[in-house]
């Protein structure tokens, strides 16, 4: 198939999955027919291990985690109180996608409810029953069977046999055993259903008590900002019933709050800067309607950004901020040249013209330039493209709106005496006329502060640069060398995408597959206690003026992980914790300081896979350090050997910390075989293998549709 970047497959416990990449420049319509071919491929596969579920295939669609809703409940540990917390947590899942801004919400890290049937052994055996024909009864009677249409003379009647239960009570009730004298024993009399979760291990609490996580996405045209103020009212306004509450934390709206504010506070002490620089060096009805080109230029790019489908995030805000000082120099360069002009003697109409076409063409150069100097980020290819190409693009829609304005609209505004709109603003703004004339004089006194440093340095140095020209060329060689050699050495740091403090830490340990629950449990409750010490020590240092210290909420998960790396696992064998900071204005502790201590108390974990820890999204820029090693399949336990050895070279390395690596081994298994003298019985492998999979795994008999869960049923 064309159009395909990568095809990424992983294969795991129970399950597997192929993920694949396209192009950048794949275009919607060839998405569908990809997908499609996919689709069409799978399908056709006969080769399926028995029993596998049906493949699903899917588009991936981009999502961002806006916040999470924490559900809490009473320090209760118990199955009943663990199916009120679950039924809460649903219920507060179906209510807060009622909102208008919220389309996307899950309950995570939790395991599935199944109906599991248990009968003893010896109670099998009295019976002389077996799992298989125990499922096969609850088949044959919770059943749902349409019967046929009854016609009557005045109405068609419908027949069912109705008699679907999906419930454990309602399920024990079902008739298991029955004889000629009446008797009928139930499934409940032989035996027990328990109506709860999958085996899975699954632990969850937040600030120690138990507690689910309810999670918020955003999709890409969505929001984050309104989804996250929708749930945050949400929360505040909910009725929890008694011993339970809601909170949310793993907030990242507040980042983008911030950091779009930032932009925007930027933006208005850039403009302000911009028009007291005009208002200084050159005449005031000059310096506005210089000024004024620049809201016209970010109007038309978001005109432009609106009808290509671009969104304004904070990558278009960012482009806006660096064209706020690119986007006048041309109109300055023309409206100062149409000023000279005027002081020539010449009409303002005259004046207006040629000044504009005397500088025209340097004007359309130096804005073409600055174009081509962005124009190749729009030909990017890869996965940082998908979230860069807004930048030049928007860049270069500013840049061409400013120059038409410069060489339209601006001359036309200096070819003629105040028009209607500036005399009625005059009129407004008359009680401050005082002001303009403090301008006025401060112009002057400016001016004349500039034509003496012209007269007295510039002109001799510019003299002097002419006249030894060779100088000038080796003092910009030196200075060259000198910004080269301080960006070697160190003393100006380089990183190309700085971490930016956020208001959550994460950290996710993995074990061995396999590893017992109570190993990756005894470890999150260190990495908990070490959380709490941090917290002690920023209210005894004085880093927060919060009585309750820097940590306002704290996530611990068992059983389910997920790290700021994107990296999400499952399994007995995997923990993780979430930390919720306040916010960055009320503590003096960043959020990667916070995480330096955390690691440091945590500690080495013995025996432990993956100990990675994370502040913040990951975001575009991906590890600090990531290469793959590739080799064909039959070289595997090669390959394997290399990743132990990069593995434990890099760890070697002072600094380096948190190294992970793919392609974990599984957990150990028995594998069974006929015995010789079992051959001779008649004894099948199949038979022995369905008998062991329904006494440790379960028969399953049916699956039940309760809501919007699928709930299997298993006998074992």
């Amino acid at each position: 198939m064309t159009g395909v970047y990568r095809i990424t497959s992983v294969a795991r416990e129970g399950a597997g999955n192929v993920m694949v990449e396209l192009d950048s420049g794949v275009d919607e319509a060839d998405v569908q027919e990809i997908l499609g071919e996919v689709r069409s491929r799978v399908d056709n596969i006969p080769s399926f291990p028995a029993l596998a579920e049906q493949p699903v295939v899917q588009r991936q669609q981009p999502r961002t985690t806006a916040l999470s809703i924490g559900v809490v409940g009473p320090d209760d540990d118990s199955v009943q109180a663990s199916l009120a917390l679950r039924e809460l947590a649903e219920k507060v899942r179906d209510e807060v996608l009622l909102r208008d801004d919220v389309s996307q919400a899950e309950v995570v890290g939790v395991p599935d409810y199944q109906i599991d049937v248990e009968i003893n052994e010896d109670v099998l055996r009295q019976y002389n029953l077996t799992l298989s024909q125990v499922a096969e009864v609850v088949r044959s009677e919770n059943i749902e069977v349409p019967g046929g249409t009854l016609k009557t003379s005045s109405q068609d009647i419908l027949l069912r046999g109705s008699n679907r239960q999906s419930t454990g009570s309602t399920i024990a009730a079902i008739p298991l055993i029955k004889d000629a004298g009446g008797v009928v024993l139930t499934i409940g009399d032989l035996g027990e259903v328990r109506d709860e979760f999958t085996d899975d291990s699954a632990i969850s609490r937040i600030n120690g008590r138990p507690g689910l996580a309810v999670q918020i996405d955003s999709a890409k045209t969505e929001d984050i900002i309104n989804v996250g103020d929708a749930v945050k009212q949400f929360v505040d306004n909910y009725d929890a019933p008694p011993g339970y509450e809601l909170i949310y934390f793993r907030d990242r709206t507040d980042d983008v709050k911030a950091r779009l504010l930032l932009l925007v506070k930027n933006g208005w002490q850039g403009l302000l800067l911009v028009f007291v620089l005009l208002t200084l060096f050159l005449e005031l009805r000059l310096a506005i309607w210089v000024s004024m080109g620049i809201p016209l230029s970010i109007a038309g790019a978001l005109a432009v950004m609106y009808f290509s489908d671009q969104t304004l995030n904070m990558t278009s805000m960012f482009a806006f901020l660096i064209a706020l000082g690119i986007m006048v120099d041309d109109a300055i360069v023309i409206g100062e040249n149409i000023y000279v002009h005027r002081q020539m003697g010449k009409s303002l109409r005259d004046a207006a013209i040629d000044g504009t076409v005397e500088v025209m063409p340097s004007v359309v150069t130096s804005v073409l330039t600055t174009i081509l100097a962005f124009l190749p980020m729009l030909f990017m290819t890869g996965r940082l493209a998908r979230f860069t190409e807004v930048l030049p693009f928007a860049m270069i829609a500013i840049l061409l709106f400013s120059l038409a304005e410069a060489l339209t609209v601006l001359p036309s505004h200096l070819a003629h005496k105040d028009g209607a709109g500036m005399r009625t603003a005059t009129w407004l703004f008359r009680p401050f006329r005082f002001l303009a004339v403090g301008i006025q004089y401060i112009n002057r006194v400016v001016s004349s502060v500039l034509n003496v440093f012209i007269e007295k340095l510039y002109l001799p140095s510019l003299r002097l640069s002419l006249r030894f020209p060779a100088l000038v060329v080796c003092c910009a060689i030196t200075l060259l060398m000198v910004t080269v050699g301080t960006i070697r050495s160190g003393i100006v740091p380089y990183i190309v995408l700085p971490q930016i403090d956020s208001n959550f830490c994460t950290v996710m340990i993995a074990f061995p597959d396999g590893t017992p629950e109570r190993i990756a449990d005894e470890a999150t409750r260190w990495l908990e206690k070490a959380v709490q010490q941090i917290n002690q020590e920023s209210i005894d240092e004085g880093l927060t003026q919060n009585p309750d210290g820097v940590v306002s909420a704290l996530h611990r998960t068992v059983g389910y992980g997920a790290s700021t790396d994107g990296d999400v696992s499952s399994g007995s064998h995997v923990g993780s914790l979430t930390v919720q900071l306040i916010e960055v204005g009320d503590r003096q502790l960043t959020s990667q300081e916070f995480v330096q201590r955390w690691r440091k108390k945590a500690g080495d974990f013995l025996g432990a896979d993956i100990v990675s820890f994370g502040s913040g999204p990951r975001g575009l820029a991906g590890l600090p350090i990531e290469f793959s090693l590739l080799a064909r399949s039959e070289d595997i336990p090669q390959l394997e050997a290399a990743v132990t050895a990069c593995v434990e070279q890099l760890e070697k390395y002072p600094g380096v910390h948190d190294v992970t690596a793919g392609g974990r081994p599984g957990k150990w298994e028995y594998r069974l075989q006929i015995k010789e003298d079992a051959k001779a019985m008649g004894v099948s492998l199949a038979e022995l293998s369905s008998t062991v999979r329904a006494s440790y795994y379960g028969e399953e008999a049916m699956r039940l549709q309760r809501g919007r869960h699928e709930v299997q049923l298993r006998v074992r």
